[in-house]
């Protein structure tokens, strides 16, 4: 059986929380999501690559998102592959769709995209 678990922005950081801490959640989606946190950097995405780099993940994020930052989102993917090589996983099914930022900061999110996601779910879990 499968199970999914997404958010956006805030809402992927706490996704991702709970899919460390719930092996169920076998695919993550996430849009524009935070990664970081300067106040808690224990928190950071990146410590649960080896709670997550067995899982179905997908991100899409801006190509230049100054709120959550492009390159920390790429940061968090690239520690999730190199712990799924570290298991032996080649090919590993972790995505991360880059498109043109819209919105404030360049942080937000256009319909297609959210749309593409559901696909992407429906797709995956057979739904």
């Amino acid at each position: 059986t499968s199970c999914a678990v997404a958010g956006h922005s805030r809402g992927a950081f706490i996704a991702c929380h709970v899919a460390a801490l719930c092996p169920e959640f076998t695919h993550i989606l996430g849009y524009a999501p935070l990664t970081q946190l300067d106040y808690a950097p224990d928190l950071n995405l990146e410590t649960l690559s080896s709670k997550l780099f067995n899982r179905k993940i997908r991100i899409y994020i801006g190509n230049h998102d100054t709120r959550v930052g492009t390159e920390h989102a790429f940061s968090f993917i690239h520690a999730l592959a190199n712990e799924a090589n570290s298991n032996r996983i080649r090919n590993a099914p972790i995505e991360m769709i880059i498109g043109p930022s819209i919105g404030y900061q360049g942080h937000g999110t256009s319909p297609g995209v959210f749309q593409a996601g559901v696909d992407w779910l429906k797709k995956e879990l057979s739904i």
